[in-house]
């Protein structure tokens, strides 16, 4: 059975609510905020990642030695491709140079152009 309550225990019970609602306020001040204010760091995508790498002094990538996250910083390379590029010099030794990339499956023409002035071996 519910209990009644009266308006004057309502009014008893306020103060100790105030903590509670002025937090929500805080909170909601917040969130605000955050989706009105720029960011507080850039977006991180691809292009912007890869051209820090090569902006920090780092002039090409090593492909006998870059791990996958590095080689995911050439143009056109995500992790698939990074991954396969691991793979068959894993089978196959060390690339001697460029157009041994043409070897890696997913890895043709196009792709190659993009990247071959960016990699070393």
């Amino acid at each position: 059975m519910r209990q009644k309550v009266s308006i004057q225990q309502w009014l008893q019970k306020i103060p100790s609510l105030v903590p509670l609602w002025a937090g929500l306020v805080v909170l909601m001040l917040v969130l605000a905020a955050v989706k009105t204010y720029p960011p507080l760091w850039p977006a991180q995508d691809a292009a912007s990642t890869s051209l820090a790498f090569f902006s920090q002094g780092e002039d090409k990538v090593a492909v006998n030695t870059a791990p996958v996250e590095e080689l995911m910083l050439l143009p056109g390379i995500g992790e698939e491709k990074a991954q396969a590029i691991i793979d068959w010099r894993e089978a196959n030794g060390d690339f001697a140079g460029a157009q041994d990339l043409l070897q890696v499956p997913g890895i043709g023409p196009g792709t190659l152009e993009k990247i071959q002035d960016l990699v070393c071996f």
